[in-house]
């Protein structure tokens, strides 16, 4: 099931999308924008044990 359209299959997302889904989540979950994550990320500042941001990087293709 999509968590997305509640319906079964697989949900394309275009460039636009996947960074408006990312930001939703990074905002959600750690209170930062996309810029603001991918920026961390880019420095190396994130938190590699905290089980929020790892979900998060799995993310980034979506966006990148």
């Amino acid at each position: 099931m999509s968590p997305i359209t509640g319906e079964p299959g697989v949900v394309e997302l275009d460039r636009a999308e996947g960074r408006e889904m990312l930001d939703e989540r990074t905002r959600r979950l750690l209170n930062l924008t996309l810029e603001q994550f991918e920026a961390a990320y880019d420095a190396g500042q994130l938190d590699l044990d905290d089980r929020d941001v790892l979900h998060l990087i799995m993310l980034l293709p979506f966006a990148r």
